[in-house]
């Protein structure tokens, strides 16, 4: 099973940034790309990008803290 890691940027449409074998692995890596594009809560584009694992239609609604 692939599992992608998606990135929307405020106003755009979502894209593939990865693409990984495990679901554990591609949760992990999300959150590494987090930090990388400082979507993690605290950093400065919180709350207006988004970094997830899964399929594009499961997009998270609201940022978790």
């Amino acid at each position: 099973m692939t599992v992608s890691i998606w990135y929307r940027r405020e106003g755009a449409a979502p894209e593939v940034v990865d693409r990984f074998n495990s679901r554990e692995e591609a949760g992990r890596m999300a959150t590494e790309y987090g930090m990388a594009f400082a979507t993690l809560y605290g950093q400065h584009r919180y709350g207006k990008d988004k970094v997830w694992a899964g399929r594009k239609d499961e997009e998270p609604k609201e940022d978790r803290r």
